[in-house]
């Protein structure tokens, strides 16, 4: 869904008051002939981009004249289609003549968007992109500009280096664009620049809450910054000796359009090979929250939430899962090997972190009001983030190794011998002293392997799919995880676990439930836990 859809759909019910909020509710007359059924409550990409609109139609006005350039500056910074051209003017108009003055505005979106000051940036950004359409930056625009940034919380430092990526190239200041001082050591300026263009990255700031129509203004300051380096190298005469250890990330279509839009922002070899450089593997520094011990049923609350609101997808990814045990199963029973059906189902707890992915996108997408199917979550589910196939793959080989060593532990007990039937094993394992000693010595390898596992994994593979992280890093996240939290975790791991029993207890019909809940589940931990930043 485009965020012009989402401001039609959100426009019937708004769920914010002050300034922004009335403005969304004179937005809805203009809709009224295009609504259809299914409204959803405004979401941050509504609200940021109803409260830039509005600070873009007063920015128009600060020099007293509203150019004909300011205005198509303006449609370059939203990205608006030709279909919603019409309408977007009359909010823009709307804007401009409603008596909330731009303050209000400025102060309502520093509030509610505090914690993400990369979004408040590239507002600033847009802002900028439309009062230097005509060539010049009127006194009074930038004194709006200024006051803006105050009230979104930037500091005069930081609105001085966001100034000085939107001067003429001739006479920009590149250590102010960088926000360096020119007696930064090399090393600390390499560190410094490759923080900037991997926290501007396109992918990043979109996951953090930027629509995608303002891809345009972030695409932007990433070439500004990397000209400002490029000058800032050539004076110092600086090589960049960087580990390409990454590829681009291939996450659809629409990635890699963005990556192209990058690449071919960049007018010099060097600015290209930089913006590449944005989709290396880099290191992260994670805080882990401290949870509550109930928090797990808090996840199952908004997992639950999440399966109905796209049950065709969420259901058909518990019924492919349900629908490979009983396959597996068949396959099992004709080749006369029904009894390790016990250990092939406890092995799927080891592999069901990577076979989550499509549900964590999907999850993901739910946040941010993207469009959901089953054919898009799968794609960018399991492709991602470069490292994710190689996760899959040391899943895989543990899974396998479990198998090997349940038959190893079976022929400890009773010798090399074919493994009895079902019916037969049953009562074996259950009733006599052998069997009974391989159930308890086979329970406690499998438990003290699908722990470790739990531990490596449980968020490892969401981090993956959201960070362009190395698997390693991302395992000892989430181990950190669960140390910092064991308690809860360790709920968490028994909640899973039962549920993924009473999956299989039931012929896998459970499953079809219990799979997509625990998997958007997932997600939800993985938010509640883990919060990243950029580290070089």
């Amino acid at each position: 869904m485009s965020i012009w859809e989402a401001l039609a759909a959100a426009a019937g019910r708004r769920s914010i008051g002050g300034p922004i909020g009335m403005l969304l509710g004179g937005v809805a007359e203009l809709y009224t002939s295009d609504r259809d059924q299914g409204y959803v409550v405004a979401d941050d990409r509504v609200i940021f981009a109803v409260g830039v609109i509005a600070l873009g139609a007063k920015i128009g006005k600060a020099d007293g004249v509203v150019t004909a350039d300011e205005v198509n500056a303006f449609k370059e910074v939203f990205q608006v289609p030709s279909s919603e051209l019409s309408k977007v003017a009359r909010i823009f108009n709307l804007s401009r003549q409603y008596v909330a003055g731009y303050d209000a505005y400025a102060e309502q979106l520093g509030a509610l968007f505090k914690d993400n000051r990369k979004l408040l940036e590239n507002a600033l950004d847009g802002l900028f992109h439309i009062a230097w359409a005509d060539n010049n930056l009127d006194p009074r625009e930038e004194q709006f500009l200024a006051d803006v940034a105050k009230r979104f919380g930037f500091t005069e430092a930081e609105f001085s280096c966001i100034k000085a990526r939107h001067f003429i190239e001739d006479e920009r200041n590149p250590y102010h664009v960088l926000g360096v001082a020119p007696s930064i050591s090399n090393d600390d300026l390499k560190r410094h620049y490759l923080r900037l263009v991997v926290s501007n990255h396109p992918d990043k700031l979109i996951a953090r809450g930027m629509p995608e129509e303002f891809i345009a203004i972030a695409t932007k300051k990433v070439a500004a910054i990397n000209e400002a380096f490029d000058v800032i190298a050539k004076e110092r005469g600086v090589a960049l000796r960087l580990n390409r250890r990454g590829r681009s990330a291939r996450g659809g279509s629409k990635r890699v359009v963005r990556d192209s839009l990058n690449l071919a922002t960049a007018e010099t070899t060097q600015q290209a090979e930089a913006v590449q450089r944005a989709n290396t593997l880099l290191a992260l520094t994670c805080t882990i929250r401290r949870v509550p011990f109930d928090a797990p049923y808090g996840w199952l609350a908004a997992g639950w939430r999440d399966m109905w609101r796209v049950p065709r997808v969420s259901l058909a990814y518990g019924a492919i899962f349900a629908i490979a045990g009983l396959l597996l199963a068949v396959g099992l029973t004709k080749l006369g090997l029904l009894s390790l059906i016990i250990v092939f189902a406890a092995g799927f707890i080891l592999i069901g972190p990577m076979l989550a992915a499509g549900l964590y996108e999907t999850s993901r997408r739910l946040e941010t009001n993207e469009p959901v199917s089953l054919a898009s979550t799968l794609r960018a589910g399991f492709f991602r983030g470069s490292q994710l196939p190689h996760m899959g793959l040391f899943l895989a080989l543990i899974y396998l190794a479990w198998v090997e060593i349940a038959l190893l532990l079976f022929m400890l007990f009773f010798g090399p011998q074919p493994m009895p039937p079902l019916e037969a094993f049953v009562p074996i394992l259950l009733l006599t002293s052998k069997g009974l000693s391989l159930l308890m010595v086979g329970t406690g390898v499998g438990m003290a392997l699908a722990a470790t596992i739990f531990a490596m994994s449980v968020v490892a593979v969401p981090l993956l799919m959201v960070e362009r992280v190395d698997g390693v890093t991302a395992a000892l996240t989430s181990v950190r995880a669960c140390r910092t939290n064991p308690k809860p975790m360790a709920l968490w791991a028994a909640l899973i676990a039962g549920a993924m029993l009473l999956g299989f207890v039931t012929l896998f019909v459970g499953l079809v439930i219990m799979f997509p809940l625990i998997g958007h589940a997932t997600w939800h931990a993985f938010r509640d836990l883990v919060e990243c930043g950029d580290s070089v």
